[in-house]
């Protein structure tokens, strides 16, 4: 499986990929739906907020550091 970057999908990959007989299926560029660890990604940082509220305000700024 692959995504839809130009590097796969340039004539010369997909002819190579037909004569070696392996089938591509269309994928949409971006879908966390196919990619397991994006819904593990929310509860674990569900789980560490719970465990060090002090992480909530990371990654809004520097000003308020």
């Amino acid at each position: 499986m692959h995504d839809n970057a130009s590097i796969y999908t340039a004539h010369t990959v997909v002819d190579w990929f037909t004569e070696m007989g392996i089938p591509l299926a269309d994928h949409p560029l971006f879908s966390p739906d196919i990619n397991p660890i994006e819904h593990i990604w929310f509860y674990l940082k569900k789980q560490v907020l719970l465990l060090h509220p002090e992480l909530t305000d990371i990654g809004k700024g520097e000003a308020d550091l």
